[in-house]
Order: C-alpha cells, then sequence, then structure tokens
C-alpha cells in the first residue's frame, strides 16, 4: 500500500449519473460468476484436507483454503465501502474502469462466497441433524472461516497501491453520546485499521514524482460499533472535484487517452501542496 483516501460525497459526484446502473450491476455480477465457476465447496474441502485421525477428525490447510478461495488481483484501487452503498460503488467501479482506465477492487465481487463456504463446512462437520449444528463447532468453524477472509483482505490492502474509503452515512456515523465517529461493520473497521498500520511502500510510478510519503425473527441482536476517527486521521482527503480533475487530466486537447492515470491522480496532489 502507498496512499489510502477518505472521499466523502460520491453520491454527488454527477459524473456517475451517466453510467447505467444496469451495465454496472451486469459487470459486477460478471465478475462474481466467472469466481463462483471456479469453485467446487466440496472438491475445496476434500483437497485441503492435510490429516484425518482414527476418529474422523480432519485438519484443513487453510493456506490453500485463502488461496483459493480468496485469490488475490493485482489492481490499481481497493475500494472499502459499507454493502449497503453496494448500487453506487458498482457504478464508481465501472466509472474507474471504463472512463478512467483504472482497475479497481470490490471484496464481494471476488469474496462474496464466506458464507456459502461456511456453510458447507458446518453442513460437513458441524451438523447434528436438519437445522440443529453443534453450537460449539460452528463457533470454530465460523471464527476459522473469517479470519481467512480477514487475513485475505489483509494481504490484498498490503499489495494494492491505493485504497478509497468511501465515507457515506451508511458505512460511518457520527455517535453523538461518544462523540466519535463510529462503524457497525467489523469488515471496513478491519480494513481502516489495517490501512492505520501498514507501512507504505512508493510504487515504482511515483519515483517520477518528488512525493513526500505522508500515509500516514426480529432482529434484536447488538449493533457493535467502533470507533474510527484515529483510523480515518490516516486517510488522505479526496473529494468529488478531485475525481473531476482527474478524469480532465487523463485527456489532452485532441482527445488522447493519458496512457499513466494512476501517476496522473497522484500528480494531482502533489500540485495541491
Amino acid at each position: 500500500m502507498y496512499k489510502a483516501f477518505n472521499l466523502e460525497h460520491l453520491d454527488q459526484f454527477d459524473d456517475l449519473e451517466t453510467i447505467d446502473s444496469n451495465l454496472a450491476k451486469i459487470e459486477y455480477e460478471k465478475y462474481r460468476q466467472k469466481n463462483l465457476e471456479k469453485l467446487s465447496l466440496k472438491n475445496l474441502l476434500q483437497e485441503s484436507i492435510i490429516e484425518k485421525d482414527e476418529n474422523g477428525k480432519i485438519k484443513l490447510d487453510t493456506s490453500k483454503i485463502q488461496h483459493t478461495f480468496f485469490p488475490l488481483k493485482q489492481v490499481d484501487i481497493f475500494i472499502s465501502h459499507s454493502h449497503k452503498d453496494l448500487e453506487l460503488v458498482q457504478k464508481f467501479a465501472y466509472y474507474l474502469r471504463h472512463i478512467i482506465g483504472v482497475d479497481c477492487f470490490i471484496d464481494s465481487e471476488i469474496w462474496g462466497y464466506a458464507d456459502d463456504l461456511l456453510q458447507e463446512v458446518n453442513n460437513e462437520y458441524a451438523l447434528i441433524k436438519e437445522g440443529l449444528y453443534n453450537y460449539t463447532d460452528a463457533n470454530v468453524d465460523a471464527a476459522n472461516v473469517y479470519m481467512t477472509l480477514s487475513n485475505a483482505l489483509h494481504d490484498m490492502i498490503n499489495q494494492t497501491d491505493t485504497i478509497f474509503f468511501i465515507n457515506t452515512p451508511q458505512s460511518s456515523s457520527l455517535n453523538e453520546n461518544l462523540k466519535s465517529r463510529q462503524v457497525e461493520s467489523p469488515w471496513i473497521y478491519d480494513e481502516l485499521k489495517t490501512i492505520s498500520i501498514i507501512k507504505p511502500k512508493i510504487p515504482s510510478y511515483i519515483s517520477k514524482l518528488n512525493v513526500r510519503n505522508n500515509v500516514s425473527p426480529k432482529n434484536l441482536s447488538p449493533n457493535w460499533s467502533r470507533p474510527i476517527d484515529d483510523q480515518i486521521k490516516c486517510l488522505e482527503k479526496l473529494d468529488v472535484k478531485d475525481l473531476k480533475k482527474w478524469k480532465e487530466s487523463l485527456y489532452t486537447n485532441e482527445g488522447l487517452y493519458d496512457p499513466a492515470p494512476m501517476l496522473a491522480f497522484y500528480q494531482i496532489f502533489e500540485n495541491k501542496k
């Protein structure tokens, strides 16, 4: 990771009004389907067994599961967002890919099947009878599946140069009682916490710029809220005006496309200093 940005008011970015929501959704589903076609959960579990004792207790290779089920991608931008903003993020991802010319990562496009994997594991190893699971075994399974996903997220954030946190009322909110911004999603909190502690690495294309490294039944279950003020402070501000400048910087008067969109993006911030 090189730098992370706090992107607010994305819903006010009028360039997204030109993006067809249906096309953006179709592309999103295409990425999901492409990944799903590669997966066979039963085969993956069988292939991941590395040991089995006389009582039938197995040991699974979580590294194999992680690399098969949660594969890493080489992309330009990692998008951290609330699932409640998925339609907005789908359009933004489409815009980045087709208008700006950069590749981006939405975790649910590739990794939206963690619950399917957990269900398969529980059905195989924690099921007592239909609809009834061993509480302890199911909890252990959940902890391991979600920890594997968390590790994959950390690896993906670490290897991606640029992170955009889509900061909306859906992803974070100001708690008047605690006088701080809070998130309820454990995944957003995990991503922001990881971003705040990763040591930044300057990518090779940035060496062309003189850039200082500044990265710094009715459901009654509780909403687990986590403060993120310290994590937000580690993100650089990014607004829709910057996105417009980025797009404008990519085209010459003749309409020719700039072949280095990420370099152009960071040039904008260097010029602001």
